[in-house]
């Protein structure tokens, strides 16, 4: 049983609102070439499967190993001793045949504008070449105290002499810590302060839900299709009589459901999980976050 609302019902009852995005980077998710990005290619190949939207591609193909290729985004300014906080979606084209690795990183500045070159700090983490779309969030990190501006740089690394190593990077995030930054898959609730994800199951397949905001506390999710709503979540400001956020959710669903709620200012974390096969029964946490204010 999927989402027996129709999108233009739930539209007709929502207020717009207008998200501000702690990202710090442009055009993010590639929906229409890669412009402001100083380098790669654009892709059709969505992370998220999604019509007119795409991806950045980027290909090493150095002699030797060792090497990497990297994907300069725009300058932004940035706070000297700030913590930045990091994620992206990433493929290796399957046919590549060379090990390789990818990851997002910066260049700091001393000064405005990306002069006064200081440094760019080390990579980690381990890609899977398998061709499939993988998120991936690296550890944050904190500005040098002389910095001012930065440009993140989506590396492509090759770990063996010949051939080449090509890859897709999509939804890229650099944010200040303790704050949401609003994706297709990302929800951003409660002036930006409440993070909502979630992963949906059926009998055959498994994905990420993509999201759609409707006010400033709340939103809904979809799996299979923009016009097929299957979960409506709020969370709600409760601190000035019970001392707490509240979690509310409703969902039109009996597919497998696994959603998560951060409070970004804190890292607190609340799950939610509706077993396939079970009609999707309403949340009301009424203790959700003791986090206040």
């Amino acid at each position: 049983m999927k989402g027996l609302v129709s999108l233009a019902v739930v539209l007709c009852l929502s207020v717009a609102v207008t998200a501000q995005s702690q990202n710090l980077l442009q055009n993010a998710t590639f929906n229409s070439g890669i412009t402001p990005w100083f380098s790669g290619t654009f892709s059709t190949a969505d992370a998220l499967g999604l019509a007119n939207s795409g991806s950045i591609q980027g290909t090493n193909a150095a002699a030797t190993g060792f090497t990497f290729e990297s994907l300069v985004s725009e300058c932004f300014p940035v706070v000297g001793g700030k913590v930045y906080e990091r994620r992206f979606d990433y493929r290796f084209v399957a046919s590549s045949g060379v090990t390789g690795n990818v990851a997002l990183t910066a260049g700091w500045y001393s000064n405005p504008n990306c002069s006064g070159f200081l440094f760019v700090p080390g990579t980690q983490g381990t890609a899977l070449a398998d061709g499939a779309w993988h998120p991936r969030s690296d550890s944050a990190l904190t500005a040098p105290s002389l910095a001012q501006s930065a440009n993140v740089r989506l590396e492509i690394t090759k770990l063996q002499a010949g051939g080449s190593v090509t890859a897709n990077f999509d939804n890229v995030v650099f944010k200040p810590a303790g704050t949401c930054a609003p994706l297709p898959d990302v929800l951003c609730l409660n002036n930006s302060r409440f993070q909502v994800e979630a992963n949906w199951e059926t009998a055959s397949n498994t994905g990420r839900a993509r999201v759609v905001k409707l006010t400033a506390d709340t939103g809904y999710l979809w799996f299979f299709g923009p016009d097929n709503v299957e979960v409506v979540i709020k969370v709600l400001d409760a601190c000035s009589f019970v001392g707490t956020f509240w979690v509310f959710a409703g969902g039109l669903t009996d597919q497998g459901a696994s959603i998560t709620v951060t409070d970004t200012k804190t890292g607190a974390v609340k799950s939610y999980t509706n077993v396939r096969g079970v009609p999707f029964a309403p949340i009301q946490d009424t203790n959700a976050f003791a986090t206040c204010p």
